[in-house]
């Protein structure tokens, strides 16, 4: 009988590296929202990526700095946590096939990040902040800033919850402020 070599992770597409990674991370109980953001990551971010082998992935340096520089004009904190996904991908497989070199995304220099700020804006900024609001030509748009602003809500999380409705109130509550 001859001995037949199982493939190798080489041949593998990302997207079978990402389902392993994903399938790994529910195993370890991670939360619900963190399984979510990978797949998102896959589908929003990578979809063109998907069905590349992983030999080909690991070998375009150039490409993955590329990647990272077309997502960074879109943002540059999610094209940071798009590479950090990949790389935990990547560094996933590379334990499963040590032959395969270090993961591309060490060519990429992640972009600054910076901490969100504790201080409450001044008068004058939300004077200014007030302005620009109003220059917004949707008012659902515009109500889930003032949601965001009242409440203290993440506006992402304002938005995700529902609560984003016409809100008279808000605006009552800014006139006394001072503002328009």
């Amino acid at each position: 009988l001859r001995r037949v070599k199982p493939p190798s992770a080489q041949d593998m597409t990302l997207a079978e590296a990402w389902e392993l990674y994903v399938a790994e991370r529910r195993r370890k109980g991670r939360a619900p929202r963190t399984i979510a953001n990978l797949e998102a990551i896959a589908k929003t971010y990578l979809a063109d990526w998907m069905e590349r082998t992983l030999q080909d992935v690991f070998e375009d340096r150039l490409g993955v700095v590329r990647l990272h520089e077309r997502l960074t004009k879109r943002g540059p904190v999610q094209a940071n946590r798009v590479l950090r996904a990949l790389r935990a991908v990547l560094r996933r497989t590379r334990r499963l096939d040590p032959s395969l070199p270090s993961p591309p995304t060490e060519a990429c220099e992640q972009n600054t990040e910076h901490r969100r700020s504790d201080r409450a804006p001044t008068a004058a900024e939300l004077a200014q902040w007030w302005h620009a609001l109003q220059q917004l030509s949707s008012p659902v748009r515009r109500d889930a800033h003032l949601l965001s602003l009242l409440s203290g809500l993440a506006l992402g999380l304002g938005l995700a919850l529902g609560a984003v409705r016409r809100v008279d109130e808000a605006a009552d509550a800014l006139a006394s402020l001072g503002l328009p």
